[in-house]
C-alpha cells in the first residue's frame, strides 16, 4: 500500500470521527465500503480478454449444473446477473449506509445538519 493509498484511506476515515463509532468500527466500515466498490468494478459488465462477460460466464456455469447451484440457477434465471451496474452499486451502497446509520443513530449520536 503506497502513500497515495494511505491517504485515501485517511481522507475516508476523517469524518467519521463524530459518529460515536469506535475506531475499529469506523475502520472496518470504510474498508466494507472500500470493497463494495471494488467488487462491483470488478464485475462491471465488461468483457474480458477473450470478448466474454462475467454476466454470460456464470450464466453458463450455473444452468450447467443447477441442482449443485440452487440459489444460483434461480438467481440467474430471474435475469440477477444481467448487465445493471449502477442498480446493484446504489442498492449495496444503500444498504451500507442505512447500516451504518442505524448503528450510529443506536449508539446516541445526532449530527447536526
Amino acid at each position: 500500500m503506497g502513500t497515495r493509498e494511505l491517504s485515501w484511506l485517511d481522507a475516508a476515515l476523517r469524518p467519521m470521527s463524530g459518529l460515536g463509532l469506535t475506531e475499529q468500527q469506523q475502520h472496518d466500515f470504510v474498508l466494507t465500503l472500500l470493497g463494495h466498490v471494488r467488487i462491483t468494478a470488478q464485475f462491471a459488465d465488461s468483457p474480458d480478454q477473450t470478448g466474454v462477460t462475467w454476466a454470460t460466464t456464470m450464466t453458463k456455469q450455473v444452468t450447467r449444473s443447477p441442482n449443485d447451484y440452487p440459489a444460483l440457477a434461480a438467481t440467474a434465471q430471474a435475469g440477477a446477473f444481467e448487465p445493471h451496474e449502477r442498480q446493484r452499486f446504489d442498492f449495496g451502497l444503500t444498504c451500507l449506509l442505512d447500516g451504518l446509520q442505524q448503528q450510529t443513530c443506536s449508539s446516541g449520536v445526532r449530527r447536526h445538519r
